[in-house]
């Protein structure tokens, strides 16, 4: 089941979905997504969003293996799920007060409870993320980013 849903803010997404419509999960095995680019994906919920990009970023780069599976149908953060502090730590991640440097995972939280979104902090005061209705995309962590901050994650610490 592929559909194609609108948000509130008029974004249109796809999703990739079950038998059950609040559900969103892949059923795209990982081969088929670990080698595409970092920068200008499609946003697709589940299969090519900001958790599989930091799923990607960290597999190819630290041979990091988070889970494709992690249950996550769409609006979790609405649900006052935290899916990165609850699922992040049992794969070497732990949240810290440093100084952020580059590969830290950056938290954010727009519009809900949870952080809701995530980026990869390249350096230089860039990061690499995929927010829902646009492409992937490395771009300046300034204005709203910075204000709506509230984690970061750092591999291996």
């Amino acid at each position: 089941d592929i559909r194609a849903e609108m948000n509130e803010n008029n974004f249109v997404y796809t999703a990739i979905g079950t038998d059950n419509p609040n559900n969103s999960k892949s059923f795209l095995p990982d081969r088929y997504l670990e080698r595409i680019s970092y920068e200008n994906r499609v946003y697709i919920y589940g299969v090519t969003d900001c958790f599989t990009l930091i799923r990607d970023y960290f597999r190819n780069n630290y041979n990091v293996f988070l889970p494709s599976n992690i249950d996550r149908s769409f609006g979790w953060w609405y649900m006052g799920r935290d899916l990165y502090l609850d699922s992040f730590s049992d794969y070497g991640f732990a949240e810290t007060r440093d100084y952020i440097k580059k590969d830290d995972v950056l938290l954010f939280k727009f519009d809900s409870g949870t952080p809701s979104h995530s980026a990869i902090y390249m350096g230089d005061g860039m990061m690499l993320h995929h927010m829902l209705g646009r492409f992937s995309c490395i771009e300046p962590y300034d204005g709203a980013y910075k204000m709506n901050l509230v984690g970061v994650l750092r591999y291996g610490q």
